[in-house]
């Protein structure tokens, strides 16, 4: 009977010990799952809008618009540097990318637009913080931005085409 007793002991520790090597387990692939990958952020669903030809040659000359353009590139790799550059390289860029709006480009619409990614892109610079990864509660921020952007480039292209059109209005 004791025999009996000590195999039903050996067996209840040996299960025990087996249960937290599983959690310990399942608790690093759900924190390797928490993490963004360039797999989620390509996976969300929005209309990305990329500027037409003639769009491009406009925003071309602005240098700020194409900075930025280029860091949410880099936000699509999971690259965050931008963020983590000194504040005064950061607020001067949106800074430009107020004021350096091209004279053809310069309409209420559009400076709204860029309002929005401003505050988006601050927003997410503030979640980021000194994390060097986001992880997938903090995807809603990646989003907002990347809409901010898409929206802005709709803008431009709606103003162009809107331009292009010929009206004749009646006498």
């Amino acid at each position: 009977m004791i025999k009996y007793y000590s195999i039903l002991i050996f067996l209840l520790v040996l299960s025990c010990k087996n249960d937290d090597v599983a959690q310990k387990t399942s608790d690093i692939s759900k924190k390797q799952e928490a993490f963004l990958t360039k797999e989620t952020i390509s996976a969300l669903k929005f209309n990305d809008y990329l500027l037409d030809a003639k769009a491009s040659v406009l925003a071309s000359e602005w240098k700020s618009y194409q900075t930025i353009a280029s860091e949410i590139e880099q936000i699509k790799n999971l690259n965050f540097d931008f963020f983590n550059k000194e504040k005064d390289v950061f607020d001067t860029t949106f800074k430009e990318f107020q004021t350096n709006i091209p004279e053809s480009l310069n309409t209420q619409p559009i400076k709204a637009r860029a309002l929005v990614l401003e505050t988006h892109m601050y927003r997410l610079k503030d979640e980021l913080g000194f994390k060097k990864k986001l992880f997938k509660s903090d995807l809603k921020y990646v989003k907002e931005v990347l809409v901010a952007f898409s929206n802005l480039n709709l803008q431009i292209n709606k103003k162009l085409e809107k331009e292009a059109q010929i009206i004749i209005r009646p006498y």
